[in-house]
């Protein structure tokens, strides 16, 4: 089933091999690339595709240029709006729009509400991800925020740029474990953001006798 905009969640209800300890389900994609959250596993759509895991995961499929923000939030059980949020990044080009309200009263039929505007452009091996300037009712969310911007498909860059409303900084930090993420700390609802990746490192598949191998050690 879809979920949102920019997933597709494949559940498995089938008995687990006891060799393997791993169960399947067979999985109609639509046509476009996939990226599996949790494995990194890539996926091509228009076509049947059998989809294997064990019991500690189920396959969420990314669509290309999906935009996924995510609270950073420690609280488990919180409504207000995270200082820090993990936007999740497939290479691509769409655009998303994040919706913030209360998150307790009515006040949003009243337009006590605020929006904030992603997107990703990919070409070639050159990528920009962008955070537009909040619109809306900005006091109901953080006066500064953290991101983490998280490129699920992409492990490295030769070359990046972060710019803070059309002016490069060095106020970022970068990490590539397994897939390449870039931190940037106080921006503010008015700022505007932009991350330039040159020369990008695409994620890609093991072969499948290396999956083999794991599977069977």
């Amino acid at each position: 089933y879809y979920f949102g905009t920019e997933l597709i969640v494949c559940p498995i209800t089938e008995k687990c091999d006891e060799k393997t300890g791993l169960a399947k389900t067979d999985v109609y994609l639509p046509k476009g690339r996939f990226t599996d959250i949790f494995t990194g596993r890539i996926y091509n759509g228009n076509t049947l595709t059998q989809l294997y895991r064990d019991q500690s995961v189920i396959p969420v499929l990314a669509k290309a240029g999906a935009i996924i923000p995510l609270s950073n939030s420690y609280l488990t059980n919180d409504i207000s709006n995270p200082e820090s949020l993990e936007i999740l990044v497939s290479r691509g080009n769409n655009t998303f729009t994040l919706y913030e309200d209360d998150g307790e009263t009515m006040n949003y039929l009243n337009g006590a509400f605020c929006e904030t505007d992603f997107e990703v452009r990919g070409n070639g091996n050159d990528l920009e991800f962008l955070i537009h300037p909040v619109n809306g009712n900005v006091k109901l969310i953080p006066e500064r925020r953290e991101f983490v911007i998280t490129f699920i498909d992409i492990t490295s860059s030769k070359s990046i740029e972060v710019l803070i409303n059309g002016k490069c900084t060095d106020n970022f930090t970068v990490s590539k474990r397994k897939r390449l993420s870039v931190t940037i700390e106080g921006i503010s609802p008015s700022d505007s953001v932009e991350i330039r990746l040159s020369g990008i490192e695409k994620l890609k598949n093991k072969p499948k006798k290396a999956l083999q191998t794991e599977i069977i050690s």
